[in-house]
């Protein structure tokens, strides 16, 4: 037998699932699809639809909020409207906190608590420092994209911390993270900053030295760099 109050849930679960968009018909089931109700319909003519991904606890909450947040503002939606439109855009595990909302009265806070409790980033903290420690560059891997992994992991795994610890940690999760000793050693004897004087130094490192045969010669491409143009052209002929 139900009790008190469970009827209405199975329509908040039933409308996560089905919910497609508010506007222009049907549309991506992944994405819900919004415009202003204080514009025109000249107004709205002229402007896109917004996209709200939806969100099933396998993604960053943290940003899944910020952007239901900004959205919400945008659209001047009042609390009734940020709470439906919240509940609709769970799918998933995400969706089955629903089930623990309060019988009357639910807010957006009551769900963003739950959400926070079950998915937030200080929870999985540690899953992400351990996914950072073993993170290593896969063959052929761009270092831009090993870069901007790294600093997403750092994020998620120190979301409280200083400045000054992100950037340590970042510093040293990349370097590790490239899986080449001689490489790590020439950015560790340059002394990086932060992440972005790391990756940028490492971008030249292998720039110069996939051009005097490989990235085992990065000593050479580092000295390179102290060179006059005349000089560095008979140290690469000689190499």
């Amino acid at each position: 037998m139900l009790k008190p109050g469970e009827r209405a849930r199975p329509l908040l679960l039933s409308l996560c699932r089905n919910s497609q968009g508010a506007v222009g018909g049907s549309g991506p089931p992944s994405l819900q699809l919004f415009q202003s109700n204080d514009e025109s319909d000249d107004d709205k003519a002229k402007h896109p639809l917004f996209k709200l991904q939806r969100y099933n606890g396998s993604t960053s909450l943290e940003t899944f909020l910020l952007q239901f947040k900004y959205l919400a503002t945008y659209l001047q939606w009042k609390e009734s409207d940020r709470f439906f439109h919240m509940c609709a855009s769970l799918e998933g595990p995400a969706s089955y906190v629903l089930w623990e909302l309060p019988e009357h009265g639910a807010k957006t806070g009551d769900l963003e608590c739950l959400l926070q409790a079950r998915f937030g980033t200080k929870l999985q903290a540690e899953s992400f420092k351990a996914t950072l420690r073993s993170r290593r560059r896969g063959k052929d891997e761009p270092l831009q994209d090993l870069y901007v992994d790294i600093s997403r992991l750092v994020q998620l795994a120190h979301p409280n911390e200083g400045e000054s610890l992100t950037k340590y940690v970042g510093v040293e999760s990349f370097v590790n993270a490239l899986n080449d000793r001689e490489l790590e050693y020439e950015i560790l004897k340059f002394k990086p900053a932060d992440l972005e004087e790391a990756v940028n130094h490492a971008v030249r490192l292998e720039a110069l030295g996939d051009r005097t045969g490989g990235v085992t010669k990065a000593a050479l491409a580092l000295c390179l760099l102290c060179l006059t143009t005349s000089q560095r052209r008979t140290a690469m002929l000689t190499s």
